[in-house]
């Protein structure tokens, strides 16, 4: 006991002056924040995560207040910040915003605890009283739900199709309509996975995709029958379905037979790489087309959609 405690006094007195300062800068801030009350707001304050959500709700909002309701401010923020502000408040009794767009993959961090520390409001006798509960599909609420009761709620259903570049694929004389399976997909597209510049790789890849990618990952489980969690919230992750799915969407993605190229979703490059047509095929829920109208106008008239290609014939 002696020994560990002169080694302690003796780290502590080796500290600098810079780490004394900041040490007591950090104390002080802390007491600060403590005995400072929230300031109050004019304006109820809502949280969200996308330039193109904010687009969605402003012309929403003017009608609002022009009827006389309250000032709704909205902050762009990161997913990241929301997250990290959005826990800080629950837990830490620092102040939020009225309302905060959660993504659906940060949500669950506030469901970790018992019910009463949980921060959002529960909107299920709401829902239920004013006949709202009707109106959503079920599943939608999951992920904003816990034990029955309902925490938020979705934009919207967010059906999946694959958008494809008809333009490349109509000139290659190519019919997708054909494709019903994602091994028939592959295999219309593979003469127009050609090498012309020469460079040791295909100039198009049939399928953006890549196996880092949770959310498509996901999309592709749900597409095909795999599951992620039994109906009382176990986690089934180690099946057999599980197993051959996961073993089917990776080989897309490695030699010899590599159909599926990574193109960011969100990003310049990614844009660019659309333009070019790098990839013929996206998994593209319903909001993409927005994404894609207001940050790639390159493609315009240039794409189509079609269902998902099954896994089996005669699969979903």
């Amino acid at each position: 006991m002696r020994s560990i405690f002169t080694v302690s006094m003796l780290s502590v007195r080796s500290l600098s002056t810079g780490v004394w300062v900041i040490l007591a800068l950090l104390v002080a801030s802390g007491f600060a924040l403590w005995l400072t009350p929230p300031a109050p707001h004019d304006s109820m304050q809502m949280w969200v995560f996308s330039p193109e959500h904010q687009a969605m709700y402003a012309p929403l909002i003017d009608q609002a207040e022009d009827r006389g309701l309250d000032d709704l401010e909205l902050t762009i923020l990161s997913i990241a910040a929301i997250k990290s502000r959005m826990m800080s408040g629950f837990f830490g009794g620092l102040p939020t915003a009225d309302l905060i767009e959660v993504e659906r993959a940060t949500v669950g961090q506030a469901f970790m605890g018992p019910r009463e520390a949980i921060g959002f409001r529960d909107l299920t006798d709401r829902l239920k009283s004013e006949g709202l509960l009707d109106l959503f599909n079920p599943p939608s609420l999951s992920p904003w739900s816990v034990d029955g009761h309902i925490y938020g709620l979705p934009h919207d259903v967010h059906p999946v199709m694959l958008a494809y570049r008809a333009d490349l694929v109509e000139a290659a004389g190519i019919d997708l309509s054909k494709a019903t399976t994602w091994k028939e997909y592959f295999a219309l597209l593979q003469p127009m996975m050609s090498d012309q510049d020469g460079d040791g790789r295909p100039d198009r890849y049939p399928l953006s995709f890549w196996y880092t990618q949770q959310d498509n990952i996901e999309l592709l489980f749900l597409q095909g029958d795999g599951q992620l969690f039994d109906q009382n919230g176990v986690p089934t992750v180690n099946s057999a379905r599980n197993a051959s799915l996961l073993a089917e969407i990776v080989s897309w993605c490695i030699e010899p037979n590599r159909y599926a190229t990574d193109i960011d979703e969100f990003s310049a490059a990614g844009h660019q790489a659309r333009v070019e047509g790098k990839a013929i095929g996206y998994l593209a829920p319903d909001w993409m087309c927005s994404i894609w109208r207001m940050h790639v106008p390159g493609i315009a008239g240039k794409m189509k959609v079609m269902p998902l290609p099954a896994f089996e014939p005669g699969g979903r």
